[in-house]
């Protein structure tokens, strides 16, 4: 992958949120997790690298976004 990726989102309430990046094949490519306190509008942003600092060879990668609530 030769450029960057951005999701840009809000947030509505207190929540943790992970962004796991798959390739084409289902692998698990990498996590970016982020907590927020406050509701408020972000992004991420994604550099085309793995989780060893590798950079992913070109093709397709979906985004799942997982929450969790805060006790």
């Amino acid at each position: 992958m030769k450029d960057t990726a951005e999701l840009h989102f809000t947030v509505l309430e207190p929540v943790h949120l992970e962004f796991n990046i798959f390739d084409s094949n289902e692998g698990l490519v990498k996590t970016i997790r982020k907590d927020y306190s406050i509701s408020e509008v972000d992004f991420i942003s994604w550099d085309g690298r793995d989780t060893s600092g590798s950079v992913v060879p070109d093709g397709k990668y979906k985004i799942k976004v997982f929450d969790y609530e805060f006790f």
